[in-house]
Protein backbone atom coordinates (compact mmCIF):
# COMPACT_ATOMS: atom_id res chain seq x y z
CA UNK A 1 0.00 0.00 0.00
CA UNK A 2 1.45 3.57 -0.60
CA UNK A 3 1.14 6.05 1.97
CA UNK A 4 2.40 8.90 0.25
CA UNK A 5 3.18 9.53 -3.62
CA UNK A 6 4.41 13.14 -4.63
CA UNK A 7 5.99 14.84 -7.85
CA UNK A 8 9.28 15.78 -6.24
CA UNK A 9 11.71 16.44 -9.15
CA UNK A 10 11.60 17.14 -13.00
CA UNK A 11 13.87 14.43 -14.93
CA UNK A 12 13.35 11.96 -11.92
CA UNK A 13 15.09 11.16 -8.90
CA UNK A 14 18.16 10.09 -8.21
CA UNK A 15 18.84 9.58 -4.37
CA UNK A 16 17.10 9.75 -0.99
CA UNK A 17 17.82 10.26 2.30
CA UNK A 18 15.10 9.69 5.39
CA UNK A 19 15.91 11.39 8.83
CA UNK A 20 16.40 9.24 11.26
CA UNK A 21 13.50 9.75 13.05
CA UNK A 22 11.56 9.37 9.79
CA UNK A 23 9.57 12.52 9.55
CA UNK A 24 11.99 14.34 7.12
CA UNK A 25 13.26 13.45 3.31
CA UNK A 26 16.03 15.10 1.52
CA UNK A 27 16.01 14.30 -2.15
CA UNK A 28 17.88 15.17 -5.74
CA UNK A 29 16.77 15.12 -8.78
CA UNK A 30 18.59 14.15 -11.65
CA UNK A 31 18.72 17.56 -13.54
CA UNK A 32 19.36 20.31 -11.30
CA UNK A 33 20.78 18.62 -8.22
CA UNK A 34 19.90 20.58 -5.56
CA UNK A 35 18.81 18.36 -2.28
CA UNK A 36 15.19 19.51 -1.13
CA UNK A 37 14.21 18.61 2.45
CA UNK A 38 10.44 17.04 2.19
CA UNK A 39 8.17 17.18 5.48
CA UNK A 40 6.85 13.68 5.67
CA UNK A 41 5.10 13.51 8.88
CA UNK A 42 1.80 14.07 7.42
CA UNK A 43 1.10 15.44 4.65
CA UNK A 44 4.00 15.84 2.20
CA UNK A 45 5.11 19.82 1.88
CA UNK A 46 8.38 20.74 0.89
CA UNK A 47 10.04 22.18 3.93
CA UNK A 48 13.66 23.69 2.73
CA UNK A 49 15.94 23.73 -0.16
CA UNK A 50 19.86 23.40 0.43
CA UNK A 51 21.59 26.23 -1.72
CA UNK A 52 24.98 26.90 -1.86
CA UNK A 53 27.08 24.43 -4.21
CA UNK A 54 27.82 25.94 -7.00
CA UNK A 55 27.47 22.76 -9.44
CA UNK A 56 25.13 19.43 -8.85
CA UNK A 57 25.01 17.42 -5.77
CA UNK A 58 26.32 14.20 -5.70
CA UNK A 59 25.26 12.74 -2.66
CA UNK A 60 23.76 13.46 0.74
CA UNK A 61 23.77 12.04 4.55
CA UNK A 62 21.68 12.72 7.75
CA UNK A 63 23.68 12.37 10.68
CA UNK A 64 22.27 9.46 12.98
CA UNK A 65 21.44 12.09 15.91
CA UNK A 66 19.40 13.85 13.45
CA UNK A 67 21.30 17.44 13.68
CA UNK A 68 23.14 17.34 10.91
CA UNK A 69 22.97 16.79 6.97
CA UNK A 70 25.62 16.77 4.44
CA UNK A 71 25.88 17.14 0.94
CA UNK A 72 29.15 16.53 -1.53
CA UNK A 73 29.03 17.78 -5.04
CA UNK A 74 31.43 17.97 -7.78
CA UNK A 75 31.70 21.86 -6.87
CA UNK A 76 34.69 20.09 -4.63
CA UNK A 77 33.51 21.13 -1.27
CA UNK A 78 31.38 18.91 1.34
CA UNK A 79 28.25 21.39 3.19
CA UNK A 80 27.44 20.76 6.40
CA UNK A 81 24.00 21.75 7.15
CA UNK A 82 21.58 22.39 10.64
CA UNK A 83 18.85 19.73 10.17
CA UNK A 84 16.76 22.27 11.91
CA UNK A 85 17.43 25.68 10.22
CA UNK A 86 18.83 24.24 7.28
CA UNK A 87 21.04 26.74 7.44
CA UNK A 88 24.88 26.03 6.34
CA UNK A 89 26.41 25.41 9.43
CA UNK A 90 30.12 23.84 7.96
CA UNK A 91 32.18 24.14 4.51
CA UNK A 92 34.59 21.89 3.99
CA UNK A 93 37.33 21.71 1.23
CA UNK A 94 40.29 19.63 0.25
CA UNK A 95 42.95 20.58 -1.74
CA UNK A 96 44.08 17.48 -2.46
CA UNK A 97 41.11 16.45 -4.35
CA UNK A 98 39.17 19.66 -5.39
CA UNK A 99 36.90 17.49 -8.01
CA UNK A 100 34.83 16.79 -5.23
CA UNK A 101 33.35 13.37 -4.13
CA UNK A 102 30.33 11.23 -4.83
CA UNK A 103 29.83 9.65 -1.05
CA UNK A 104 29.39 11.00 2.03
CA UNK A 105 28.66 8.93 5.46
CA UNK A 106 28.43 9.80 9.02
CA UNK A 107 29.63 7.29 11.48
CA UNK A 108 27.38 6.40 13.96
CA UNK A 109 28.18 8.73 17.00
CA UNK A 110 27.86 11.47 14.80
CA UNK A 111 31.27 13.23 15.31
CA UNK A 112 32.94 11.59 12.08
CA UNK A 113 32.32 12.43 8.23
CA UNK A 114 33.55 10.25 5.31
CA UNK A 115 34.19 11.39 1.97
CA UNK A 116 35.45 9.23 -1.16
CA UNK A 117 35.30 8.78 -4.74
CA UNK A 118 36.40 6.64 -7.31
CA UNK A 119 37.88 8.95 -9.22
CA UNK A 120 41.33 9.12 -7.55
CA UNK A 121 45.08 10.47 -7.67
CA UNK A 122 47.32 7.94 -7.96
CA UNK A 123 49.29 7.89 -4.76
CA UNK A 124 46.07 8.44 -2.84
CA UNK A 125 43.27 5.95 -1.77
CA UNK A 126 40.45 8.95 -2.05
CA UNK A 127 38.95 8.60 1.45
CA UNK A 128 38.76 12.09 3.98
CA UNK A 129 37.43 11.21 7.37
CA UNK A 130 36.28 15.10 8.39
CA UNK A 131 35.69 16.15 11.95
CA UNK A 132 32.38 18.59 11.31
CA UNK A 133 32.19 21.88 13.27
CA UNK A 134 35.09 21.75 14.47
CA UNK A 135 37.70 23.18 12.19
CA UNK A 136 40.09 20.60 12.01
CA UNK A 137 41.74 19.14 8.92
CA UNK A 138 40.85 16.21 7.47
CA UNK A 139 42.43 13.17 8.29
CA UNK A 140 43.60 11.05 5.04
CA UNK A 141 43.85 7.41 4.62
CA UNK A 142 47.08 6.55 3.02
CA UNK A 143 47.72 3.39 0.56
CA UNK A 144 48.63 0.03 2.08
CA UNK A 145 50.96 -2.28 0.31
CA UNK A 146 49.03 -4.30 -1.64
CA UNK A 147 48.46 -6.68 -5.19
CA UNK A 148 46.12 -4.09 -6.34
CA UNK A 149 47.52 -0.57 -7.30
CA UNK A 150 46.35 2.48 -4.58
CA UNK A 151 44.03 4.01 -7.53
CA UNK A 152 41.65 1.34 -7.26
CA UNK A 153 38.11 2.57 -6.51
CA UNK A 154 36.27 2.01 -2.97
CA UNK A 155 33.43 -0.25 -3.85
CA UNK A 156 31.75 -0.28 0.06
CA UNK A 157 32.78 1.13 3.23
CA UNK A 158 30.62 0.92 6.79
CA UNK A 159 32.08 2.31 10.22
CA UNK A 160 32.11 -0.04 13.19
CA UNK A 161 29.01 0.64 15.55
CA UNK A 162 31.31 2.39 18.05
CA UNK A 163 32.70 4.52 15.10
CA UNK A 164 36.48 3.79 15.96
CA UNK A 165 37.07 1.72 12.42
CA UNK A 166 36.32 1.92 8.91
CA UNK A 167 36.18 -1.15 6.81
CA UNK A 168 36.48 -0.28 2.82
CA UNK A 169 36.36 -2.85 0.06
CA UNK A 170 38.62 -2.24 -3.25
CA UNK A 171 39.39 -3.88 -6.45
CA UNK A 172 37.43 -4.19 -9.96
CA UNK A 173 35.92 -7.56 -11.22
CA UNK A 174 38.66 -8.85 -13.20
CA UNK A 175 41.61 -8.79 -11.17
CA UNK A 176 43.28 -8.39 -7.40
CA UNK A 177 40.40 -7.09 -4.75
CA UNK A 178 41.33 -6.25 -1.04
CA UNK A 179 39.43 -5.05 2.27
CA UNK A 180 41.19 -2.89 4.66
CA UNK A 181 40.38 -2.03 8.28
CA UNK A 182 41.22 1.82 9.41
CA UNK A 183 41.64 3.38 12.60
CA UNK A 184 39.01 6.50 12.61
CA UNK A 185 40.94 8.86 14.94
CA UNK A 186 43.94 8.74 13.42
CA UNK A 187 43.64 6.95 9.94
CA UNK A 188 46.22 4.42 10.56
CA UNK A 189 45.90 1.08 8.78
CA UNK A 190 45.23 -1.51 10.55
CA UNK A 191 44.31 -5.01 8.65
CA UNK A 192 44.18 -6.05 5.31
CA UNK A 193 42.19 -8.46 3.85
CA UNK A 194 43.19 -10.55 0.88
CA UNK A 195 42.09 -13.26 -1.64
CA UNK A 196 37.99 -12.42 -1.84
CA UNK A 197 36.36 -13.99 -4.52
CA UNK A 198 35.33 -11.68 -7.18
CA UNK A 199 34.94 -7.88 -5.94
CA UNK A 200 33.71 -7.32 -2.97
CA UNK A 201 30.67 -5.04 -3.54
CA UNK A 202 29.56 -4.65 0.23
CA UNK A 203 31.36 -4.94 3.33
CA UNK A 204 29.73 -4.23 7.08
CA UNK A 205 30.92 -4.79 10.93
CA UNK A 206 29.20 -7.44 12.74
CA UNK A 207 27.78 -5.89 15.81
CA UNK A 208 29.97 -6.51 18.25
CA UNK A 209 32.68 -5.26 16.06
CA UNK A 210 34.71 -9.08 15.91
CA UNK A 211 34.04 -10.02 12.71
CA UNK A 212 33.54 -8.40 9.18
CA UNK A 213 31.48 -9.80 6.45
CA UNK A 214 31.88 -9.34 2.66
CA UNK A 215 29.63 -10.42 -0.09
CA UNK A 216 31.05 -10.02 -3.75
CA UNK A 217 30.18 -10.21 -7.40
CA UNK A 218 30.64 -13.64 -8.17
CA UNK A 219 27.55 -14.08 -5.42
CA UNK A 220 30.36 -15.33 -2.48
CA UNK A 221 30.14 -14.46 1.26
CA UNK A 222 32.88 -14.39 3.72
CA UNK A 223 33.24 -13.61 7.42
CA UNK A 224 36.52 -12.74 8.55
CA UNK A 225 38.07 -12.48 11.95
CA UNK A 226 37.79 -8.20 12.59
CA UNK A 227 41.26 -7.86 14.11
CA UNK A 228 43.39 -10.24 11.96
CA UNK A 229 42.02 -10.65 8.77
CA UNK A 230 41.66 -14.41 9.04
CA UNK A 231 39.11 -16.45 7.61
CA UNK A 232 36.37 -17.53 9.68
CA UNK A 233 33.32 -19.09 7.75
CA UNK A 234 32.34 -19.15 4.50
Amino acid sequence: MVSREWFAHRGGVRHLVVSPDGQRLVSLGRSLGIPTIWDISNDVHKAAQLEGHTQPVSACAWSPDGTLIASTSVDGTVRVWDAQTFKQCDLLQDPVHASGYLRVLFSPNSRYLVAWTPQLPKQWIGLVIWHPLTGDPPTRLPPMSSAIGPNDHIKALSFDTESRRIVTSHGREVGESVIRVWDVATGAALTELVGHRGLPTDVSFSPDGRSILSVSCYGFAKISDGGTGEKSLL
